[in-house]
């Protein structure tokens, strides 16, 4: 019940009782506001091992979604790119750090 209820409380209100809250500890100097201090809970929640390629999947939902906000920020502008000549690329090193 305290999770549905803490839930349907919107960020905008959160961020309204966060600013009250440290104006308040600063004016009765018992927080400076630098430090931000967390504590949390531990709940059940159904919940599977991510595998390969549900990773990828994610990963490439989130690139896609940041790439069409980028998008939208830029009005659609496209900006040509090429790749980089090999001399201008970093070295490809192996596992032990030796260059490949």
């Amino acid at each position: 019940m305290l999770h549905q209820t803490i839930g349907a409380i919107g960020a905008e209100t959160w961020e309204a009782v966060n600013r009250t809250l440290l104006a308040s500890a600063k004016q009765d100097r018992l927080e400076s506001g630098a430090t931000v201090r967390l504590d949390s809970t531990v709940s059940a929640a159904l919940m599977h091992e991510p595998s390969d390629s549900t990773l990828l999947c994610d990963g490439v939902r989130v690139m896609t979604r940041l790439l069409r906000r980028a998008d939208a920020l830029t009005g659609g502008q496209r900006h040509e790119t090429r790749p980089s000549p090999p001399s201008e690329r970093p070295a490809l090193r192996n596992s032990t750090g030796a260059a490949a």
